[in-house]
């Protein structure tokens, strides 16, 4: 319920502990979807992503793919896009 009152990077900085995680939230008029993702201060719990490659040549955005394992991205991504979130920071696709 915080993300939905504050906002996600107000609702980050509120937590303590160890976390990683990332909520997708879909406007129900428009079908838009927007994704936030944060990390823990301290770095305990890893969180990366990466974008799929697209099956054609368009200009179309590829899909996020989000894991706590670098292992678990093998195959599902495009190597050269996999990125880790740094601890304590917070990522969407807007900035």
């Amino acid at each position: 319920h915080a993300y939905a009152k504050f906002g996600g990077p107000k609702t980050a900085a509120m937590l303590d502990g160890m976390f990683a995680f990332v909520i997708f939230e879909e406007d129900a008029q428009t079908g838009k979807v927007k994704a936030f993702a944060a990390r823990d201060p301290v770095g305990i719990k890893p969180l990366y992503y990466g974008r799929t490659k697209c099956s054609n040549n368009s200009d179309d955005a590829a899909a996020y793919v989000f894991s706590s394992e670098l292992k678990a991205l093998v195959g599902h991504c495009d190597p050269s896009t996999v990125v880790a979130i740094p601890p304590g920071h917070y990522w969407t696709p807007e900035e």
